[in-house]
């Protein structure tokens, strides 16, 4: 299991708060809070991560 998906599962199964998780897992409270706002708008989603690929280069031309 993905540790994304373990602490989104904590955190609504379980219900930990996200500080409780934060602890658990070993990670910042902001990190908790930002997987979880991406559980609560993408769903699934969330448990993989999000590439962080630029979606456009200012440099390139054009």
């Amino acid at each position: 299991m993905s540790n994304r998906k373990a602490i989104i599962t904590a955190v609504t199964v379980q219900r930990l708060s996200q500080g409780q998780a934060a602890r658990q897992f070993g990670v910042s409270k902001s990190w908790v809070s930002k997987v979880m706002a991406r559980y609560r708008a993408q769903g699934e989603q969330a448990f993989e991560a999000a590439s962080r690929r630029p979606h456009r280069s200012p440099t390139a031309p054009s």
